[in-house]
């Protein structure tokens, strides 16, 4: 049973946000302004039988999606049977239940009720990870687009959402990089602006602040900052330069200054 999972495997990155009990999201399907369910998928293999904890992850995205008045699916997608089995979690929230089995042609509609526009952004760096994604060959070949990524987000005790954050990993030297130089993009790849714009209308509606955190591939530094404003002329504004760290205690030190700005 694999996860989709479009992120880059990135040690440093992976290990922080799971020290700082940070979760991520794999997809948030929306109409318009209408935030329509929360998503994660599985891919079973022939004969395989869909099995999942509610761990504190699972939890995490429940009361994510909770907060935007949405739904938490789970989906375990069947290339061998064709079949798409859709879960919830339970009232009691000690396990996942089923609340229907979908053909593809019925789970297509399933989700253009909830996200109906094309994929207009190409994957890029993410496309060799989702190569063998049978949902999304089936979701492109029919010009329906994924939902919106969260890289990570961090709730406290009681639920409560504290902050986004959004992780950008360059092959570059991460003390030089600054995310806003492509804001634009270039001549082969298309600029940030309308994934970015997505991602703090979203915190500005949850009333929590947008961090953004920068890796390169081969450091143990980190680059922290938030994300003041998102605009199509000016580009990102941060509450201050991208500082840099190593280490934990000082990161968690620079998350509690930033969200209180």
């Amino acid at each position: 049973m694999n996860r989709r999972n479009t992120e880059t495997v990135h040690a440093v990155a992976d290990n922080l946000f799971l020290e700082l009990g940070i979760t991520d999201l794999q997809g948030l399907l929306k109409e318009g302004e209408n935030i329509a369910c929360g998503i994660e998928c599985y891919q079973l293999s022939h004969g395989e039988i869909f099995s999942l904890d509610v761990n504190r992850e699972e939890i995490d995205r429940y009361n994510f999606c909770k907060s935007l008045e949405a739904p938490y699916y789970v989906i375990a997608s069947s290339p061998s049977s064709r079949k798409f089995q859709i879960f919830t979690i339970a009232d009691e929230e000690d396990k996942f239940e089923l609340i229907e089995t979908l053909n593809e042609t019925s789970f297509l509609a399933w989700w253009k009720q909830k996200q109906s526009f094309t994929q207009k952004k190409g994957m890029y760096e993410a496309q060799a990870r989702i190569k063998d994604s049978y949902i999304d060959k089936l979701l492109f070949s029919n010009d329906l687009a994924w939902g919106v990524n969260i890289d990570g987000f961090k709730l406290d005790n009681a639920g409560n959402l504290l902050y986004i954050i959004e992780k950008r990993i360059t092959g570059r030297d991460v003390t030089q990089y600054d995310p806003n130089r492509f804001f634009r993009g270039t001549q082969n790849k298309s600029g940030d602006y309308p994934s970015w714009k997505i991602l703090k209308d979203l915190a500005d509606r949850l009333e929590i602040p947008l961090l953004l955190a920068t890796f390169d591939k081969t450091s143990q530094i980190v680059g922290l900052t938030r994300i003041m404003e998102v605009s199509a002329r000016d580009g990102l504004s941060y509450s201050n330069e991208i500082y840099l760290f190593s280490n934990t205690q000082q990161i968690q030190t620079e998350i509690s200054r930033l969200i209180t700005i």
